[in-house]
């Protein structure tokens, strides 16, 4: 068995993690001679979006096991799969950030595949037994789309730079925990909330008409500030809540 930070990582879940990653590389690899005006700068983009999601993933490989605890699971299981090849839709949008589409309409399609593929694997997931790396997979996925899909709509002019906001609130947020945690001090569960799952969706949707051709900017400037408003409030309060500043909060991390 290999290891990560001390933990045995069984031989078939490192396996079906590189079979994985093989088959989102082989797809970018198709993909580089039709995808874009320039395909060497959008395959630079590509790559580089690639290799930070699966070395967070493979980062992430102890967590496979149940929310309560116990071995790590020897699969990556159906609904990671799907979300990593979810990433895999991502990353491809990742490299127009670099370089302009050679079909206009393909940055907004790749979204709407990511997009649709969120259903898919949260389907999955409710279905089968599900895995603190498998949650933490779904939400890091869904905040690098926002912040790749909205880079590419900035690129592409479909919004304006301000909305990379959207993009840069997780990192900023992730990373302050980090820095608490390192320090050795108290985190606490975030309460529960009915508004994240939809305040994600509406920068989702927000990116998909951003990336589209032919839809008019301005409506949809507007649409991507209404719906930036909250995603900022919302991380301030989950800022709040997880030093145990905010009143409410969840029982404190081991």
């Amino acid at each position: 068995m290999a290891t990560t930070d001390g933990v045995d990582l069984p031989r078939r879940l490192r396996v079906e993690l590189l079979g994985v990653a093989t088959l989102v590389g082989v797809g970018l690899a198709v993909g580089t001679a039709v995808v874009a005006v320039e395909p060497r700068r959008w395959a630079v983009g590509a790559a580089a979006a690639t290799v930070v999601l699966f070395v967070a993933v493979r980062a992430g490989l102890p967590r496979n096991h149940s929310p309560s605890g116990g071995e790590i699971r020897p699969t990556i299981g159906s609904a990671n799969a799907v979300t990593l090849l979810r990433g895999g839709a991502i990353c491809a949008v990742a490299g127009f950030v670099l370089a302009e589409p050679a079909i206009a309409w393909l940055p907004a399609a790749l979204y709407a595949v990511a997009v649709g593929l969120d259903a898919v694997d949260g389907a999955i997931a409710r279905r089968t037994e599900r895995t603190v790396l498998g949650a933490r997979l779904d939400g890091g996925v869904d905040a690098y789309g926002v912040a790749v899909g909205g880079a590419a709509a900035v690129a592409l002019g479909g919004v304006p730079a301000w909305y990379l906001l959207a993009g840069a609130a997780w990192p900023i947020y992730a990373g302050a925990l980090w820095i608490r945690r390192r320090r050795g001090r108290p985190l606490y569960e975030l309460p529960p909330s009915r508004l994240r799952g939809p305040i994600g969706a509406a920068q989702m949707l927000v990116i998909v008409a951003a990336l589209a051709p032919g839809v008019d900017g301005r409506p949809v400037a507007v649409a991507a500030a209404i719906a930036l408003v909250p995603l900022l409030v919302g991380f301030g309060r989950d800022w709040a809540a997880a030093p145990g500043r905010w009143p409410v909060h969840g029982p404190r991390r081991e």
